[in-house]
């Protein structure tokens, strides 16, 4: 028989393993809540200023984020129906934020630094997209306006979301990348 003290001790240690399983199983249960959003095209109509509509689908999503806070950078591509593109363009045609192709030259360069041959990098290859529309949001102007005049490539950090819409192919091109 296990004395008072065995007893007391042993149920010290395995409270807190007990209570740690418990918790990482709830972990595992919800874990679907945190992975399936990237899977829902109306996650990015926010990132975009503009409905994407229901009927398209996620086809790729990729980040990595996770190291230092805030720092890392994504890439979603969705597909969109005949009926979702020109819902999508009557709304983009509304919204002073998107533009016809080809991208800025200094957007361009800066999407072009991330997208090289480095295992960790990844995002749009616009040099193959020429029939579309583009969107462009500065999130680094934003939050220092004394900069918004600064060319994008001069500039101490890199945030910004560029979202290009391939005519052709009918894809939605989501890139966010924050240094």
């Amino acid at each position: 028989m296990l004395s008072n003290r065995k007893l007391s001790l042993l149920l010290i240690i395995l409270f807190p393993l007990l209570l740690a399983s418990l918790c990482i199983i709830q972990d595992f249960k919800n874990m679907d809540k945190y992975i399936k959003y990237e899977y829902d095209p109306s996650y990015y109509n926010e990132t975009i200023d503009t409905k994407i509509p229901a009927d398209s689908t996620v086809l790729m999503y990729k980040d990595n984020y996770g190291g230092f806070p805030m720092d890392g950078n994504s890439y979603a591509v969705i597909q969109l129906t005949q009926k979702g593109k020109k819902s999508f363009i009557k709304t983009t045609d509304k919204n002073d934020k998107w533009h016809s192709l080809p991208i800025k030259k200094d957007f361009e360069e800066a999407i072009g630094v991330f997208d090289n041959d480095d295992e960790d990098s990844f995002g749009p290859d616009i040099s193959k997209i020429k029939n579309g529309i583009y969107y462009f949001r500065d999130r680094y102007a934003e939050n220092y306006p004394e900069e918004s005049k600064t060319n994008i490539n001069d500039r101490y950090a890199y945030n910004f979301t560029v979202a290009i819409f391939d005519f052709d192919t009918n894809k939605l091109h989501i890139y966010t990348v924050d240094t």
